[in-house]
């Protein structure tokens, strides 16, 4: 395993964790500024190619829904709703669809 696909791994591992980058790091003995480098590395690598992974960490419940909306005008809203919470994200990326 070269050095690139073992930071890629360890990176796979702490988004599979759920911990903060330091919390990781402090249990893995892992340098906190090195790892914050080589996540946005991989960060810059991807965005490149125009997708970037977003883990979605679920939990079975029965009143809750996702829903992703793109305008017309490149306006991203995500709706979770979970019980009786609703949250909404509102992200402008840019983007405009063809139509």
């Amino acid at each position: 395993m070269n050095k690139k696909e073992n930071w890629n791994e360890i990176i796979k591992k702490w988004k599979e964790s759920g911990n903060s980058q330091a919390g990781f790091c402090r249990e893995k003995s892992i340098s906190l500024p090195a790892f914050g480098y080589h996540y946005r590395k991989e960060a810059v690598s991807i965005s490149k190619n125009g997708f970037i992974e977003i883990p979605i960490k679920t939990k079975e419940t029965g009143n809750s829904s996702l829903s992703l909306e793109i305008s017309q005008n490149g306006e991203i809203i995500i709706q979770i709703k979970q019980g009786n919470q609703k949250n909404c994200i509102i992200l402008y990326s840019g983007f405009k669809p063809t139509v």
